[in-house]
């Protein structure tokens, strides 16, 4: 059978979802950059999630009474001259 006929023969849905899945893991293992960028692209979309438990103040908030406090562990990197917590 030629090469064009082989082209032309339609495949099943098993065979584009293996063809396709085995595309995707060749392509995972023999270029890295691609591991790492999903991997940082995952890490970021975790964060932003993540984001209200890992900053719990607005960054916009003022308390007076706060201000200039050094680290603790109500504010991890302390206040500025508003009282604004730095860390978020």
């Amino acid at each position: 059978m030629s090469d064009v006929a082989q082209l032309s023969e339609p495949l099943s849905a098993s065979d584009n979802t293996r063809s396709l899945s085995s595309i995707v893991i060749r392509n995972l293992r023999h270029n890295p950059v691609v591991v790492i960028g999903l991997i940082v692209v995952i890490a970021w979309i975790g964060l932003s999630l993540l984001a209200p438990q890992i900053a719990p103040f607005s960054r916009l908030e003022q308390n007076v009474r706060d201000r200039l406090q050094p680290p603790s562990s109500a504010h991890w990197m302390g206040t500025d001259e508003l009282g604004r917590d730095i860390y978020s």
